[in-house]
């Protein structure tokens, strides 16, 4: 799989969920539809090629995306 490089949405909700927000109330907060979040925190974490399981929270703790969400 080729890694590329993250939209401006996804980097938005992958911070919003690495901020513990749920897809529901992101989806509310950017005037989006909840099934458009989570495709496009799918899309992040393949690109990231995070795991599926893997709590996002845990990697920015251990800063491997702090430089990406400072943006």
């Amino acid at each position: 799989m080729t890694q590329r490089v993250l939209s401006r949405r996804e980097l938005d909700v992958l911070h919003r969920t690495a901020k513990g927000m749920r897809p529901a109330d992101i989806a509310e907060e950017l005037g989006l539809s909840v099934r458009t979040v989570r495709s496009n925190l799918y899309n992040a974490r393949r690109s990231l090629l995070i795991p599926l399981g893997a709590p996002v929270i845990s990697l920015v703790a251990e800063s491997r995306l702090r430089v990406l969400l400072e943006d």
